[in-house]
């Protein structure tokens, strides 16, 4: 099947966007889908655009996106229409792309695919990053999106929680609506005897824990710091490593925190770091406060790696409760996850299970070859309709 794959981002850059992009579309050649990249340029007024952004940031300490702007979405939409006659395409796959604004108002033969990880309204309603956007901004937002799910053939979320936004702000049918997690952002070449040298690898008198997210506030970084010095005060020597964070106001942590700052999977010993501190932490720790999805806890469940998480937005189908990690609601505490940590590790027996059904979880639903398989099942179920 030729796929034209519509983002307002480059996916041929591993570091655009996550690298959400450029892992799917990697994974989709690499298991026989034909992609064809398509990104609209549209012509931003950028003097206006940086003033705007700029009075907004100033005086109501919000933010203006021109993508949003109706106008320039109605743009998008126009350019593409015209590249698509250049391009041979059985469908029109719009993953990854903030309320899917590239295809809101896409005039085409071929059927429209959209693969999210939320819906706008969800972000909006829920407290996510884009809450803080302007009035103007979230208007523009939301109409667009509306257009866009109304014009799509196929609705693929991460999660059940957003595929059920997408039924319950915006009324779409649910004949149309699937559930399609992604897989890691990450090349896997190892298998089960791998993961298990790693688990047992794995230091039996300290707790290592990785954190990574961008937001240390939103991802919940300072209850990962204070979970980390219970488990200490307990008698379990803990360490916390930190990936993609830098404490606000020049904060200093304690000696058992090590900032690894962001790791870019593009450069390779920078990669290599990463990848160690996958296969050496006893747990992937991230009580965040909001999280649609979640990549990162695919790349941990790859390497075997329990995920310790907050049961908010999409995390409970990123991380399946008492299979592949453990979940604690959103009002719990470092002493509540400290005693969770420490009760996990003191079964060794139990740890080791848990470790490995992660590893099987992944394989059987976030491993590329598996994800892109369903895709292909969909769209085949979507052009049979």
């Amino acid at each position: 099947m030729r796929v034209a794959f519509v983002t307002l981002y480059d996916p041929r850059d591993p570091e655009a966007f996550n690298g959400s992009g450029y892992w799917a579309g990697t994974a989709m050649q690499q298991h026989g889908l034909e992609l064809g990249y398509l990104v609209p340029a549209g012509r931003p007024n950028r003097y206006g655009v940086a003033v705007k952004s700029r009075l907004y940031k100033l005086l109501l300490h919000q933010w203006y996106t021109h993508n949003r702007d109706t106008r320039r979405v109605r743009g998008y939409g126009r350019e593409i229409a015209v590249r698509l006659k250049a391009l041979p395409a059985d469908v029109v796959l719009s993953p990854y792309s903030p309320g899917s604004q590239p295809v809101a108002y896409l005039d085409c033969t071929q059927p429209i695919v959209i693969w999210s990880d939320a819906t706008l309204a969800q972000v909006v309603h829920e407290g996510g990053t884009e809450a803080k956007l302007c009035r103007e901004s979230r208007r523009h937002g939301l109409r667009n999106e509306a257009a866009a799910l109304s014009r799509a053939s196929l609705l693929l979320y991460l999660s059940d929680w957003a595929a059920r936004g997408a039924t319950e702000h915006y009324g779409v049918s649910p004949d149309k609506v699937h559930v399609l997690p992604t897989g890691p952002n990450l090349e896997i070449h190892h298998g089960p005897a791998d993961v298990q040298s790693m688990i047992e690898a794995r230091s039996e008198q300290e707790c290592r824990l990785l954190f990574c997210g961008k937001s240390w506030q939103t991802k919940g970084a300072d209850i990962a710091v204070e979970t980390a010095a219970a488990l200490n005060r307990l008698g379990l020597p803990t360490q916390l490593d930190i990936v993609g964070s830098e404490p606000p106001d020049g904060r200093v942590l304690p000696s058992f925190v090590r900032l690894h700052g962001f790791l870019r999977k593009s450069v390779h010993g920078e990669l290599q770091r990463l990848l160690r501190l996958y296969r050496d932490a006893h747990f992937f720790f991230l009580p965040t406060r909001w999280e649609p999805f979640g990549h990162v806890f695919t790349e941990a469940a790859a390497f075997g790696v329990p995920a310790i998480a907050t049961q908010v937005g999409g995390v409970p189908s990123a991380v399946h409760d008492g299979v592949s990690g453990k979940l604690l609601p959103l009002d719990a505490d470092a002493e509540d996850y400290a005693d969770l940590i420490f009760d996990l590790l003191d079964d060794a027996a139990s740890y080791r299970k848990l470790a490995v059904t992660s590893f099987a979880e992944y394989e059987s639903r976030f491993a590329w070859p598996v994800v892109v398989a369903e895709l292909n099942r969909l769209l085949a179920s979507m052009a049979e309709r």
